[in-house]
């Protein structure tokens, strides 16, 4: 069975590219390499697409600055911990002192395991995807090369048919005296792609559930704003 079935219907780029950014940086590196012996178009333009701390710190200080104060204290103290200078330095240029030191002194005084780290980088990760999906980050200024465009799901089945059709037509058929080659199927012993979307851990689930929780939070306010808009023009009429 396909293990991209499930993600081939519309929507279904976007939730099989959250669920890489929200896993660990092994698991993410096993779901992609998982995914490229399917379909190498998926493969490359998912690690094309998807949020990475490297991409956040490449953009401007100031959209930094934005994403970093979307994050409770804690998190930016876990974080710093696996942050570089240079990049703790760029998280924190839009703060003002005393909050500066305020993480930094909760950093120092508490202990964090790498399972945090990484908990606390999926979570900012998370942040910017809801910003990007909120319109508050504007892709097309920063990486255009990160937008998603319409039926991405349909243009990336039709350049892996393109490209298997390209590599069976490479392949000679075998001449008739010859024994067909044996088939031998390797099994994987994680249990492969299915497994590895079955057992998240507790600390990517909670990321999951931080960010479902964030984007109810987004529709409740703009149903607000509508209902508010909508008031205002039954007094205008």
């Amino acid at each position: 069975m396909s293990m991209l079935n499930r993600y081939k219907k519309p929507k279904g780029f976007v939730q099989l590219l959250q669920l890489i950014e929200t896993s660990t940086k092994d698991k993410r590196d096993r779901f992609l390499d998982l995914i490229n012996e399917e379909s190498e178009p998926w493969a490359e333009a998912l690690k094309q697409k998807m949020i990475t701390l490297d991409k956040i710190f490449a953009w401007p200080e100031n959209v930094v600055g934005d994403i970093m104060s979307r994050a409770q204290e804690l998190t930016l103290a876990v974080a710093k911990h696996g942050f570089s200078d240079e990049q703790w330095k760029k998280a924190t240029s839009t703060f003002d002192h005393k909050k500066v030191k305020m993480i930094e002194q909760l950093a120092e005084d508490r202990p964090t395991s790498k399972g945090e780290i990484a908990t606390a980088f999926m979570t900012i990760i998370g942040i910017t995807r809801s910003l990007i999906d909120q319109g508050f980050i504007y892709l097309e200024q920063l990486d255009p090369s990160m937008i998603l465009g319409d039926d991405i799901e349909d243009k990336l089945e039709r350049k892996t048919q393109a490209m298997q059709g390209s590599l069976n037509d490479m392949v000679e058929e075998p001449k008739k005296h010859e024994e067909p080659e044996e088939k031998i199927e390797i099994p994987k012993a994680d249990g492969g792609f299915e497994a590895l979307v079955d057992n998240m851990s507790n600390e990517e689930l909670k990321v999951h559930v931080v960010r479902v929780a964030e984007e109810n939070t987004a529709l409740k306010n703009e149903n607000k704003k509508l209902k508010q808009a909508l008031a205002q023009l039954k007094k205008a009429a």
